[in-house]
């Protein structure tokens, strides 16, 4: 399902796709047609885009017969007179006279032989003065259409500046692209998916500058820092900045004394300073001319002024280029100046540790702990790590190898995670670390190491040790935790209940998670969200937990409640919300856990290739972590998202690679993964493996008292022809659930086992409502054919265009019901804009003068549309025509 390759790639030398530029390229070519203005000055900083933009505005006047030259400026030529414009002029045209300067403008004017000509000027801020004056000329003559690059860094001779100064030229900002315009371009030029993580971090670096994006990525697929998972680009390493930028960021370093450079070198590594602590008074010219340079950045910050380096590039050059002493000896300085002012702020025990543990100063495991702790609360596992680990050297306790443990847990290195959680002194911990001792191992037997049993022993033997006490409570949650992965939701309710209704604060808050997503998949969707929304207001997490990933999870219980109970908008919402939190933290555990909700959100409402991205994020994001029944659970959805896409293929692979992982303890949602199973065997023309698929998904599903999934698996079973089989079940599931998803479920079902018509455009009301569109546009198209049969033409004719309409948002979903609608459903772009001028009032010979056609074609369009509608005439186009979206065939 990856998106297909593009005409270029990052090493390629070749133009890149132009992204993110549509508003000022339409801008921009808005002035060539324009007698009254000379053209467009393209102004930025180096590396926004200016010189691609040009190109493209030179193959658009091409294309509308303009004669388009091109001519280049350059540093080493811009003494040189008319060296900029040579190639354009009459062979031994060198003298900088009147007559010669004349004699340049009439031949530029000539090149158009008759038409007004386009000149591109790439860096024109570069030209040699006698050039600059004939750009001017020719410019306010209007007889020679000029498209100018400049940098906004550096003066420009007065000419130049003359064409915007005196309007005679329209100039555009070419600013650094968005983040998601970042994002396309990485895209595109990659040919496949992007892991959000790695794009935050390609934005992050390169700022929106295509340039700088350019030879990250050229860099980072060379070094397979940034590595093609499956078609989705994560990042495997760090990126850095390649040779190729690194000459260019030489430039602006070269010729900087030893002062400014020193001042350049203790930012890269402190990432920002206070303006006080970074200079006394006799440094402040220094620091004002670093920052006119563009070098530096001074914010405000409250009553600080903190000062960091203009560019994150900046500092990845300059830390790449500092010889490791200079490095050691800035942590060391950096780590004494925060022990004088107190190290009072916010991050500063982090940042005195982490120069400390670099620069070589005196090291106290109480502060590594620490500084291990708050490195993992800002989701930077490594830091934390390094931290945990030299804490440990350093003779540090059980409290600090059980953060280390869960560090490596983190990081996906299960196998060391075990061996020191093994190596733990239980002893030498207090009754509420003993348990969290116990949970963490657990987890990492459980969720990394797909040891079940062993994982519920030590949660039974810290169950024993710490019985009557009340960190007992914290293990038996735990212990819900993992029987409600293992599909077992029944038995984790009653787990939690204890410590839900007398446990602790803390607590109680693991409870309502578990709580919540009990209640929610058993179909008691009401009583989650109560029960979510208490566990919110109740959730008051520590300063620094000992990792960030289980921060979410009151969240993300809520969110699945909210899709249990089909509403399907608001989980989408609060997923996304969840994910672009995450997103800032760059932790991959929690980003993984959203992903997977956003994919099933998507799959629910019927937005398949969407529903794909996320499952193939959330997959390779589970590989990375190591966590294989996470992973089956999103290969179960990219096959059911592929597979209702008409790709097969793409389906078969993700399920060969969701078996080969064997037999993972997770269990939950098994009737999900054996629904992409059963969608796949459709796709691949086998309905009866489909139906015994899932048939026994329904049945385990049911008997593990997951209603919700059950349903879903028996709703496919109704959708793909077995609606006299599921109808009666799904029926009992609506009796013993309040989710309004199951409800609507029930009665498409029972529609479908029917044989009215009614029923079925309920239904697709019904489901339309609620968001689940794909089964929404199936409804209608049976409700369609069972009007037609009855002979109700325009009732069916109205309901074809409804389901053709509901369709196209799907996303080229192809589903066996879908297959009914044909082209004759739908208005082609042309007949709706006809439909909508005469629905207005408009008469055909109005319609056709503003269409510029013939009265004709109008009248034959209106036919075919009042054939399509089932409607009479011009009078009854009004009201049907306000059924339709805009351009519904697309």
């Amino acid at each position: 399902m990856a998106s297909a390759a593009v005409r270029t790639s990052p090493a390629s030398p070749g133009p890149w796709p132009l992204v993110g530029r549509d508003e000022e390229l339409a801008a921009a070519v808005a002035q060539l047609e324009r007698d009254d203005t000379g053209g467009v000055v393209l102004a930025g900083e180096p590396g926004t885009g200016k010189t691609r933009l040009a190109r493209e505005l030179a193959e658009e006047s091409a294309r509308r017969g303009f004669a388009t030259s091109t001519a280049v400026a350059s540093r080493p030529a811009a003494t040189i007179p008319f060296a900029a414009l040579a190639a354009l002029l009459p062979p031994g045209e060198e003298a900088p006279t009147a007559a010669g300067i004349r004699r340049a403008i009439e031949a530029l004017a000539a090149l158009g032989e008759g038409r007004r000509p386009t000149l591109v000027l790439d860096d024109a801020h570069l030209l040699d003065e006698v050039s600059a004056v004939i750009v001017h000329q020719v410019t306010a003559a209007r007889s020679v259409f000029v498209v100018a690059t400049v940098r906004t860094d550096e003066p420009a001779p007065d000419p130049v500046v003359r064409l915007w100064k005196d309007g005679l030229v329209e100039r555009i900002e070419i600013e650094p692209l968005s983040s998601r315009a970042t994002v396309e371009l990485a895209a595109a030029a990659l040919g496949g998916v992007v892991d959000a993580y790695a794009a935050g971090r390609l934005f992050e670096l390169s700022r929106g500058n295509p340039l700088y994006l350019r030879e990250l990525l050229r860099s980072a697929t060379a070094s397979a820092a940034l590595a093609n998972e499956r078609g989705v680009w994560v990042l495997r390493g760090t990126l850095e900045p390649p040779r190729q930028l690194g000459e260019l960021l030489q430039l602006r370093l070269d010729g900087l004394g030893d002062a400014d450079r020193g001042v350049l070198e203790t930012l890269a590594v402190a990432d920002s300073l206070g303006l006080s602590a970074l200079t006394d008074p006799a440094d402040a010219e220094r620091i004002e001319a670093l920052e006119r340079s563009g070098l530096i950045e001074v914010a405000a910050d409250g009553r600080r002024r903190p000062v960091r380096l203009s560019h994150p590039l900046y500092g990845e050059f300059l830390r790449r280029r500092m010889p490791q002493s200079r490095a050691l000896a800035i942590e060391l300085e950096l780590a004494g100046l925060l022990v004088r002012t107190g190290a009072r702020r916010r991050g500063d025990v982090l940042r005195l540790a982490a120069w400390r543990l670099d620069g070589g100063g005196a090291l106290d495991d109480r502060l590594l702990l620490e500084a291990a702790r708050q490195a993992a609360h800002a989701g930077d596992t490594s830091l934390a790590l390094r931290l945990a680990s030299a804490a440990v050297e350093a003779g540090a306790g059980g409290e600090t190898r059980l953060l280390l443990g869960r560090l490596l847990d983190e990081r996906g290195r299960r196998k060391e995670a075990e061996d020191t959680f093994a190596a733990i002194d239980s002893g030498s911990l207090d009754d509420v670390l003993r348990a969290e001792a116990a949970n963490a191992r657990a987890d990492n037997l459980f969720f990394g190491l797909g040891r079940r049993d062993e994982a519920l022993r030590v949660l039974a033997e810290a169950t024993e040790a710490l019985a009557g006490t009340s960190a007992a409570e914290a293990v038996a949650v735990n212990e819900a935790w993992l029987r409600l992965h293992c599909g077992e939701p029944r038995a984790a309710l009653e787990l939690v209940q204890p410590a839900f209704r007398h446990g602790s604060e803390e607590s109680r808050v693991g409870a309502g998670i578990v709580a919540t997503m009990s209640l929610a998949v058993a179909g008691r969707t009401r009583e989650a969200l109560a029960v979510a929304d208490e566990t919110l207001a109740a959730d008051r997490p520590p300063p620094y937990p000992l990792v960030g990933r289980h921060r979410d999870f009151p969240s993300i219980a809520r969110a699945v409640a909210l899709l249990e109970a089909g509403r399907l908008e608001e989980a989408a919402a609060a997923a996304r919300a969840g994910y672009e939190t995450a997103l800032t933290t760059g932790e991959p555990f929690r980003r993984a856990r959203w992903t997977f909700l956003l994919g099933r959100a998507a799959l629910a409402q019927g937005l398949v290739a969407t529903a794909a991205r996320h499952f193939e994020e959330g997959a390779a994001l589970q590989r990375q972590l190591r966590q294989p029944g996470l992973l089956r659970w999103n290969l179960g959805g990219l096959a059911a998202a592929a597979a209702l896409a008409g790709d097969h293929a793409a389906a078969v692979s993700a399920l060969a690679e969701a078996d080969a992982l064997g037999a993972p303890p997770e269990r939950l949602f098994d009737a999900f993964v054996e629904a992409g199973r059963a969608w796949t065997a459709v796709a691949g023309g086998d309905r009866v493996a489909a139906h015994g698929l899932l048939t026994q998904a329904v049945r385990a599903a049911e008997q593990a008292g997951i209603v919700v999934l059950a349903a879903q698996a028996l709703h496919d079973l109704a959708r793909l022809g077995d609606a006299h089989f599921a109808a009666p079940r799904l029926a009992r599931l609506a009796e013993a659930s309040d989710s309004d998803l199951v409800g609507a479920f029930a009665r498409h079902a029972k529609a479908l086992a029917g044989a009215s018509a009614e029923p079925l455009e309920d239904s697709a009301d019904e489901l339309g409502r609620l968001g689940a569109t794909l089964a929404a546009a199936e409804a209608a198209v049976v409700a369609a054919a069972r009007f037609g049969a009855a002979g109700e033409a325009q009732r069916a004719q109205a309901l074809r265009l409804r389901a053709a309409a509901l369709a196209t948002r799907c996303e080229g979903a192809r589903t066996p019901a879908l297959l009914a609608l044909d082209g004759r459903t739908t208005l082609s772009p042309r007949e709706h804009e006809i439909a909508t001028l005469a629905a207005q009032g408009l008469t055909s010979r109005e319609i056709a003068d503003r269409l510029v056609v013939s009265a004709r074609t109008v009248e034959k369009h209106l036919e075919h549309v009042f054939e399509k509608l089932g409607v009479g005439g011009r009078a009854a186009l009004r009201e049907r025509l306000g059924e339709l979206p805009e351009n519904a065939d697309t």
